[in-house]
């Protein structure tokens, strides 16, 4: 979409904050989805224009593919969160065989577009860092030519890559971020296996963690080229974070084996010393003289911020977060002036209520930064000037991380980039604008083995990078079709197809995103998580996609299965396991601290992941109590996208986050490994209702670090 100057529009009882991308009615938040607030922003800014179908296509889907009903369905959508009836069209019009034109009067505004729009007017003021001061903000348009003490303006250059310079208020003042203009884009690992890394406070070095196989090992390299260092030799070990100190001489490396563990090492490598238990992700202040982590206190379900001294000693707990939130520990940075510590905040387990809040170094303070609409926040890193942050951060819009610039003190959000990546870790830079960071891309496709044989397995999908077929959902109907998700136009929908690949078809509308699937043995519903609504709730529909309804009403509702019987779905809420019957009752807590159910095929059981001295595989009633059975994991088992009980109900399966997927019988012993599956790391997976085949999802994960420089 082509940028435009961060402003306010007032029309009607609406008013639009493009900075904060909110849509206001009498002061309450209207939800709109991010292209149809794109669209919105695009027919404010060429009112009294008519705008064609393709007009619109090339500004909000810019050098984006989409068919023209994806436009109508905004439109629509955008209609209605206006209050526009079929008949009445106050703000939007069509215009026969012509477009659409916006026909809404702007407050403040003349004949010819130009204006100013008063702060006053609009009642906005936002709070300085002063709590006892207040500042006022002024929004002008870029076209006014009216010779002013102090003039706004945001520099917004497209570059190649898709990377936009932002702009940030700072106190009572409004200035340009230090921003990233000119870039010059360079990869510097190739071989598609890194995972996380950090950039040296003067940008010449990185240090990235490399996948082995089912080991991990450390390496050093210099931005300018050469043969990379191995300082930690492959092991074991899964790395959560790497951190040079701010002075380059060490670099603290922090593990996920057991409860976590800090460790610090010269930074050429030798022998590295135990600095602190309990920990996976860290952040140091300017001086180096003390970091910061987030502690988990599992007795109470809270997590808490704390730092210490470089050596590990001397903990302070700087704060807790707030009652029914949890800090994103991966999240945790300091400011570059050593006040403030940034980190991600989840009310739930997902969904769109993740935001980022500013602890104050000096009293322990909690400020909020932005306002809930993440579904999930990564890694954060400030810019040299501390004028803001990039976050690797996933909207309501978008299956995966994308990079964000977030405006400090005034929290504004923007696209930093937008593609079909995914991105990872990032680091920065002491005294200059570099940025590193781990580039994901992926590409999944379905394939399909007879289950007694599964080393003859068929691929039945053909995708390309960026779309995942089956990624999210992979679940056999009754009549040997099969339903699975597809990302299309950077959004999950969920289709069918037949068992070798013909006859695709879009099942449930697009609208949202639309994850993990689940089938009744009848084949009459259909149920699975969706966010169409504006937050994410279980969803049930015909086997056709028909009579579509929400099922849940909570703040949010995640991870869904129905019971081969058709009688029950569980979900996760809460950090909570519940129970509904499929027309909808009241919901029954199953479990406290549970995660991904599946029901057994008699329908009488749940198998989930459960919280009991670290994650266990557990076994309860359908009707909750205590578990039955509790089974240790792997180090490297992944329940994410669910646990899948076998055709026969003697054993539970679930994914490895390398190499296959795991089977554990019930009656007990070691778990092991389906054979005959690729030696690598599959997606969603099923049986087919009869036993007889099997399909899974084979995805790739090309991961290699990218370092953006800003060659001014």
């Amino acid at each position: 979409m082509q940028q435009t100057a961060d402003r306010i529009f007032s029309f009607g009882e609406f008013e639009v904050d493009s900075a904060k991308r909110l849509l206001l009615k009498r002061g309450q938040a209207v939800h709109l989805k991010s292209k149809a607030f794109d669209l919105l922003l695009t027919l404010i800014n060429h009112r009294g224009e008519i705008l064609s179908k393709n007009d619109l296509l090339d500004l909000v889907w810019e050098n984006q593919f989409v068919e023209e009903n994806n436009l109508t369905v905004h439109v629509a959508a955008l209609r209605k969160a206006l209050g526009e009836t079929k008949d009445e069209h106050r703000f939007i019009v069509t215009v026969p065989g012509s477009g659409y034109r916006f026909v809404g009067e702007l407050n403040g505004h003349n004949e010819n577009g130009t204006g100013v729009e008063s702060p006053t007017a609009f009642g906005i003021t936002h709070e300085a860092p002063d709590e006892n001061k207040s500042t006022t903000r002024s929004y002008w348009s870029l076209n006014t030519r009216v010779a002013v003490g102090l003039i706004v303006s945001a520099l917004l250059l497209a570059v190649g890559t898709g990377f936009y310079v932002w702009y940030t208020r700072r106190n009572t003042n409004v200035t340009a971020a230090s921003s990233f203009q000119n870039f010059t884009i360079k990869r510097l690992t190739t071989d598609g296996n890194a995972t996380g890394a950090a950039l040296s406070p003067d940008g010449k070095l990185f240090v990235y963690s490399h996948i082995d196989g089912e080991n991990q090992s450390i390496w050093l390299g210099h931005v300018d080229g050469g043969e990379p260092i191995q300082l930690r030799p492959p092991a074991p070990i899964t790395y959560s974070s790497l951190r040079f100190t701010p002075d380059a001489s060490s670099i603290y490396y922090t593990t996920e084996n057991g409860s976590g563990a800090i460790y610090k090492m010269p930074v050429f490598g030798g022998t590295a010393e135990k600095i602190k238990d309990k920990a996976y992700y860290i952040t140091f202040a300017p001086d180096g003289r003390r970091f910061a982590f987030v502690r988990s206190e599992a007795a109470n379900n809270k997590t808490v911020l704390v730092v210490c001294d470089a050596a590990g000693n001397n903990e302070i707990e700087l704060a807790a977060a707030p009652d029914n939130v949890n800090f994103a520990a991966q999240s945790i940075a300091w400011s570059p002036d050593g006040s403030t510590i940034a980190i991600g905040a989840s009310k739930n387990e997902s969904g769109t209520n993740d935001y980022i809040l500013t602890v104050s170094v000096a009293d322990g303070s909690v400020k909020t930064l932005t306002i809930p609409g993440w579904r999930g926040i990564g890694a954060t890193a400030w810019l040299a000037d501390g004028s803001g942050l990039i976050v690797a951060g996933e909207k309501e819009d978008s299956p995966h991380k994308q990079l964000w610039f977030v405006a400090y003190p005034g929290g504004e959000v923007q696209h930093f980039v937008t593609d079909l990546n995914h991105y990872g870790s990032i680091s920065s830079a002491t005294n200059q604008n570099v940025l590193l960071t781990v580039q994901v891309q992926t590409q999944s496709n379905i394939w399909v083995a007879p289950a007694d044989d599964l080393s003859h397995a068929k691929q039945i999908t053909s995708s390309s990078i960026g779309r995942t077929d089956g990624w999210f959902g992979v679940e056999w109907t009754a009549d040997g079709r099969i339903a699975y998700t597809a990302n299309v136009n950077g959004n999950n929908s969920i289709w069918i197809m037949n068992s070798d690949g013909s006859g695709q078809k879009q099942l449930i509308p697009s609208g949202g995103n639309n994850l993990h699937p689940s089938l009744a043995a009848d084949n009459r519903f259909i149920v699975f998580q969706s966010n169409r609504s504006g937050k994410d709730a279980v969803w049930r529909a015909n086997i056709d996609g028909s009579d579509m309804r929400q099922l849940t009403d909570t703040d949010i509702a995640v991870q869904p299965h129905i019971s081969p019987n058709g009688r029950w779905i569980v979900y996760l809420s809460n950090h909570a396991l519940w129970r509904i019957s499929t027309s909808g009752s009241e919901p029954v807590k199953l479990a406290d601290r549970a995660s991904w159910a599946r029901i057994s095929p008699d329908s009488r059981f749940v198998a989930c992941g459960y919280e009991s001295g670290g994650t266990k595989i557990a076994i309860l009633s359908i009707d909750g109590g205590e578990p039955i059975k509790l089974f240790d994991l792997p180090r490297l088992a992944n329940l994410w996208l669910g646990i899948r009980w076998t055709p026969d109900g003697k054993a539970v399966t679930y994914r490895d986050s390398v190499n296959g997927i795991w089977r554990q019988d019930l009656d007990g012993g070691e778990p092991q490994r389906l054979k005959g599956l690729p030696n690598e790391k599959l997606s969603a997976y099923d049986w087919s209702s009869d036993g007889k085949h099997f399909a899974f999802t084979r995805g790739a994960e090309i991961r290699d670090l990218v370092l953006i420089n800003n060659s001014n």
